[in-house]
């Protein structure tokens, strides 16, 4: 968790979730109410605090109340070369928290603008919040 931290500019994106297993099928329920399905092989059980990692360029821009996306607002929004950086705040978040997304495409998003944030999920890392390891 601490190195995954500082690797990469912008930085990779952290949320807070707990696990929900149910056979095969693992999913974090954060925050907000959603579920996001995990990749296979998470270690940890059922009810257990986890922090996802999510690099910015694993995130896209979508429809707000798409099924599986974070709601979230726009922030702003900075075309910087090749790619564009949008900043966005997730909603339900206590702290307000704020996630990058990088995206070779000019997405067209106002500031305050409702949208959803869908992450790829064979990208999403799994830590342990108390000992920062991995659980993926």
């Amino acid at each position: 968790l601490f190195v995954a931290g500082f690797i990469g500019s912008p930085m990779m994106n952290f949320i807070d979730g707990v696990l929900e297993r149910k056979g095969d099928d693992v999913r974090a329920r954060l925050v907000s109410g959603v579920r996001l399905k995990l990749p296979a092989g998470i270690a940890g059980r059922d009810g257990d605090e986890v922090t996802l990692g999510i690099r910015p360029e694993h995130l896209s821009i979508g429809d707000a109340g798409a099924e599986g996306a974070l709601p979230a607002r726009a922030v702003f929004t900075e075309p910087t070369g090749a790619d564009t950086l949008v900043i966005a705040r997730v909603d339900g978040q206590i702290d307000g928290k704020e996630l990058s997304v990088s995206t070779r495409t000019r997405p067209q998003v106002r500031s305050d603008q409702a949208i959803g944030l869908a992450a790829e999920m064979e990208n999403i890392h799994v830590f342990a919040p108390d000992t920062g390891e991995r659980l993926s």
